[in-house]
């Protein structure tokens, strides 16, 4: 039989920059979030996921995404006939249609898609908007089955799991990356605390880094506290 850990619902206050658990013993443990200025956390691995990030336009002045040839092939093929209006090129690629309209901007990512998914066996394929504090960039996630190592059949990701390793992706992009620091205070030590410290009678106990976006920085609050992530504050309120 294998042990599992469950965490509590308990109530978390935030007190001082700092998000507080009352333990049953007496003893108290807090935790808050720091920002990665120093932007060390490495870029989300997505090796497995069958999701394919590809730039097709940015203010960056260059971005070092994936490539796919087969959407290279019908974003070549399209041009703006006028504002949010969009046509096919007559090119060499015989399975795209001579000039013609079709329609808007969401008419062409569904163009997109579905060319890719006759053509090019890929399962879906989305614009996803990336927005900076300062920059922009249009991603277009592709999204292919793959075969997990030992499994008898392929797997593809759902449109739901393809937009969260857009958005993680994102998030990391704008730097939106963190660490988490821990501190523990015994009964005693709380009683006897000085009420004009608030950092008296606390100690040291964790710090690790490596958590992104939103999500990444209420999981690793849950860890900390050993609460349910629907538990913990909202992180701005527990970031130093």
């Amino acid at each position: 039989m294998t042990a599992t850990t469950t965490k509590t619902s308990a109530r978390v206050t935030v007190e001082n920059g700092w998000a507080v658990r009352n333990l049953t013993d007496g003893s108290q443990v807090r935790a808050r979030l720091l920002v990665d200025i120093m932007g060390d956390a490495e870029e989300p691995e997505r090796d497995g996921t069958g999701v394919l990030l590809v730039r097709e336009s940015d203010s960056y002045g260059g971005m070092t995404l994936g490539e796919h040839d087969g959407l290279s092939a019908v974003l070549d093929r399209l041009y703006r006939v006028e504002r949010g209006q969009w046509a096919v090129a007559n090119g060499n690629d015989e399975h795209l249609s001579p000039d013609c309209r079709i329609g808007d901007d969401d008419d062409r990512e569904e163009f997109v898609r579905r060319y890719l998914r006759a053509f090019w066996d890929v399962k879906d394929a989305f614009l996803f908007r990336h927005r900076d504090y300062q920059d922009w960039a249009d991603i277009w996630v592709v999204v292919e089955s793959v075969r997990p190592e030992g499994w008898d059949e392929d797997w593809t990701i759902s449109r739901e799991g393809a937009e969260s390793v857009a958005q993680e992706w994102s998030d990391w992009a704008k730097g939106d990356c963190y660490g988490v620091e821990s501190q523990t205070r015994t009964l005693s030590d709380a009683m006897c605390a000085d009420p004009s410290d608030p950092d008296d009678g606390w100690e040291d106990a964790d710090a690790c880094w490596g958590y992104i976006g939103d999500s990444g920085a209420r999981y690793a609050l849950s860890e900390a506290l050993g609460v349910d992530e629907a538990d913990v504050p909202a992180p701005y309120e527990v970031t130093a």
